[in-house]
């Protein structure tokens, strides 16, 4: 029944961004996600002493967040989050902290945690945390809850977290096309770390070359996509 319930909201996305972009959106997506792709990933970090982000929003009672305290609670990775389990189950064992949003007490994103190196396969980088006070994070929202709240939930919940413990800085990575997400993470006061990745993709082939810099591209780069 889940597998059928997925299936069913993969076709009607599908059916829905045909009517309202037409086919060659489709297709140019579908290649983008699946054949070739050709990206710049941006390496931010974020002073945890900011001030935590207000959530302007009644709290809605079946909605609960929290750190995973142990892998016994995977459980809730289910139906929605179940291709997640193994992984978020593999950080848990290597150490990784994980703060998980639930809905009617299933998963429905997950904000993940390391103090030490870790290596992104879907970027094919390897990010070490360089001073003791640094922690990195990933995060993953189910589509169905993208440009909801929660992800400022989990953010808060993770960073206090952290601050908390005496560490001083968040490091995060943003894919240069994701406008909407790079000004969230501005609003929240990440800023460059003068690290970028030239990522490239061909089926299943990834490489990427990283170029360090110094000087601020973010506001340049927004103003050269948006035709400021």
């Amino acid at each position: 029944m889940a597998i059928s319930n997925t299936l069913s909201r993969k076709l009607q996305k599908k059916r829905n961004e045909l009517h309202q972009y037409g086919v060659m959106y489709v297709i140019r997506k579908w290649l983008h996600d699946h054949a070739y792709a050709r990206e710049q990933v941006y390496i931010l970090k974020r002073d945890l002493s900011l001030p935590m982000p207000d959530i302007n929003r009644r709290r809605q009672s079946t909605i609960e967040i929290r750190l995973l305290e142990g892998e016994q609670e995977l459980e809730s990775f289910t139906p929605l989050m179940q291709q997640s389990r193994p992984q978020v189950e593999r950080w848990l064992k290597a150490g990784f902290v994980c703060v998980v949003a639930l809905v009617d007490k299933s998963a429905v994103a997950f904000l993940w945690f390391t103090t030490d190196r870790f290596y992104d396969s879907e970027l094919d980088y390897c990010y070490e945390c360089q001073t003791p006070d640094e922690v990195y994070q990933g995060v993953f929202v189910h589509e169905d809850y993208r440009g909801s709240p929660i992800l400022l939930e989990m953010f808060r919940c993770g960073w206090q977290h952290f601050h908390d413990l005496g560490y001083d800085w968040v490091v995060g990575s943003v894919v240069t096309r994701n406008w909407r997400s790079l000004r969230v993470h501005q609003r929240l006061g990440f800023v460059e770390k003068g690290i970028m990745l030239h990522t490239t993709r061909l089926l299943g082939w990834r490489r990427s070359r990283v170029e360090e810099y110094t000087e601020q591209r973010l506001l340049n780069d927004e103003m050269s996509s948006t035709g400021s």
